[in-house]
């Protein structure tokens, strides 16, 4: 007589399948808890880096608008000399005793409570005022800036078009039929010597090239009208506001760097030039009005602020905020 033992029978069908079954479910609820799992832990990477992100920009941010709220400060209780303003008042927190006008970037290494960053002064003066001006300045820069002849032509041309009162266009200018009419602009010329921004200027005839925008727009400011200062200029504005070449910039420039400062003694005295006329329009010392321009850092995450200060007092605030812009 043959004995089986219980575990040796075969097993029937239906139950090999169901165990079959169980392991494939088994399998699949695995491999959908793990999807599950590492989609999870992706998510929350993903969370935790845009929370991070967020957190260093609003750190930049902070940082930025801690800094301008500082040179409010500082220029209403600083002193303003031809080329720099200066403030002692604030060296303990490791703020620089004096800040240049030139526009030159200051890195704020030294600061307390303040990390990575980066502050720009430029003196309105100089720069070229948009409601005061001078063709003959901005000519002679554009062609220092390397734009040709007949270029120039147009964009003195369009730019008075823009600024005249009538509708009769200059040689190779452009009034209300060439915007309106021929480009098919929804605007057409301001006929009023008084732009609402520098940026206003982009929308004339030439100036509306970007290349040309680019070398032209830092020079030009909107505040304030008043005379121009050889003591913040750069070398290609010195040699327009002058009409001296490159050379006689560059001394001017050296013996600027030497004294602090330029006198229009200097100039007479390098250039051969006598200052009467020019005297009326140039100037040594700064408007009082800054651009100023902060940039703060915060692992990668970047915050800009630009704004204009005028920092001459009244009877209501020691300074007034003429423009702000993230």
């Amino acid at each position: 007589m043959i004995f089986y033992q219980k575990n040796m029978l075969p097993q029937p069908p239906s139950i090999r399948q169901s165990k079959g079954s169980v392991l494939l479910f088994s399998l699949w609820f695995t491999a959908g808890l793990l999807g599950i799992i590492f989609f999870l832990l992706t998510l929350s990477r993903e969370t935790i880096k845009t929370t991070k992100d967020l957190l260093d920009k609003l750190e930049a941010q902070l940082q930025a608008e801690s800094t301008i709220e500082l040179l409010k400060f500082y220029g209403a209780t600083g002193k303003f000399t031809p080329q720099r303003i200066e403030n002692a008042h604030l060296q303990d927190l490791g703020i620089p005793s004096s800040f240049p006008l030139t526009g030159k970037a200051v890195q704020l290494e030294k600061a307390k409570f303040l990390k990575e960053v980066k502050v720009c002064l430029q003196d309105t003066g100089g720069k070229i005022n948009v409601w005061a001006l001078s063709p003959f300045v901005l000519r002679r820069l554009l062609i220092i800036k390397g734009i040709d002849d007949s270029s120039v032509n147009a964009l003195i041309d369009s730019l008075m078009d823009w600024y005249d009162k009538d509708d009769l266009h200059r040689l190779n200018g452009a009034e209300t039929h060439y915007y309106e009419v021929e480009k098919g602009f929804r605007y057409g010329p301001r006929n009023y010597p008084a732009p609402q921004s520098i940026y206003e200027l982009s929308l004339i005839k030439g100036f509306n090239n970007p290349e040309i925008w680019e070398k032209i727009s830092p020079y030009l400011s909107l505040y304030p009208r008043g005379m121009m200062n050889i003591n913040t200029m750069d070398e290609y504005l010195l040699m327009a506001a002058l009409d001296v070449p490159e050379e006689i910039a560059k001394q001017l420039l050296r013996l600027r760097e030497e004294k602090g400062f330029l006198t229009l003694n200097d100039v007479s005295a390098i250039a051969g030039k006598r200052m009467e006329k020019l005297a009326e329009v140039i100037g040594i010392f700064p408007t009082m009005v800054v651009e100023v321009k902060v940039e703060a850092y915060c692992n990668g995450a970047r915050e800009h602020i630009y704004c204009s200060i005028d920092f001459r007092p009244d009877e209501r605030s020691p300074y007034r905020i003429l423009e702000f812009s993230y």
